[in-house]
């Protein structure tokens, strides 16, 4: 019903010895970015649609205001989405050491991982680890490591909580040169414009309606 519980929960499967999302993935509600902090496993979570919760409340403000009569039943206003995390991200079976390095890889991306790093968590060979993710995936470790910090960091401009230099610090790309490049290449646009077309775009449209 809240992150938090989502939270309890994952403790819980943590203590059971229960693999998240392996056996069960696991989908909060608020989509709070503490609560993703305070997780050993990003959370995946619904998103409320706040903004279009105010616009529908304003609205139905205005029309009492205007003596227009307004329907008694409630007004729902539809989720905006699902931010969706490593809580959620269940593999279907394929090799069993390509899904264990791509949990590992969902949970350790933004920790500037490197291929090395998730075989010898895994304890094979750097180059049978990349044999196994060709054969499986049709890519290489590094590109799937490179996707999840990739939606790290659009999360991340999403949230609009930080600036483009933290996000890019906060999600293992070591630099903002970095991350424009990679948005450029993957996206077709830089982070301050991938930000803006998510944020300002709104406002524009409003002030000119």
């Amino acid at each position: 019903m809240t992150d938090a519980r989502a939270r309890q929960l994952l403790q819980a499967c943590s203590m059971a010895g229960i693999d998240v999302p392996g056996q069960v993935a696991l989908v909060g509600i608020d989509n709070d970015p503490l609560v993703r902090l305070l997780t050993p496993i990003p959370l995946s979570s619904v998103m409320h649609g706040a903004r279009e919760m105010g616009r529908t409340a304003a609205h139905l403000l205005s029309q009492k205001l205007h003596r227009v009569r307004v329907p008694n039943a409630p007004v729902l206003v539809p989720p905006a989405g699902i931010n969706v995390q490593a809580s959620s991200l269940y593999l279907p079976a394929g090799h069993p050491q390509v899904m264990r390095a791509c949990y590992y890889i969902h949970q350790h991306a933004c920790e500037s991982l490197k291929s090395l790093e998730v075989a010898m968590h895994l304890g094979i060979s750097r180059s049978s680890l990349e044999a196994h993710f060709r054969q499986e995936l049709g890519c290489s470790v590094h590109d799937v490591v490179l996707r999840c910090k990739l939606d790290a960091a659009k999360a991340g401009l999403d949230s609009g909580e930080r600036s483009v230099a933290e996000v890019a610090l906060g999600c293992g790309f070591g630099s903002t040169q970095y991350m424009h490049l990679v948005f450029k290449r993957e996206l077709g646009c830089t982070p301050r414009a991938y930000r803006d077309r998510g944020f300002g775009a709104p406002e524009l449209l409003a002030a000119a309606g």
